[in-house]
């Protein structure tokens, strides 16, 4: 439980590093996820902003 809210909080995260120009690569890195995870993350970003 308490890892899920971990990893929830860095995928809440992901948008602003976005903004800021990072790439995926960095994304993941930075937030200790894999690339995929950070992939699978921004079409959920971009349905939640409509």
């Amino acid at each position: 439980m308490a890892q899920e809210l971990i990893t929830e909080t860095k995928l809440e995260v992901i948008p602003k590093l976005l903004k800021k120009s990072f790439y995926v690569e960095e994304i993941a890195e930075i937030l200790e996820l894999k690339v995929e995870q950070v992939r699978e993350a921004i079409p959920n970003i971009n349905r939640l902003k409509m």
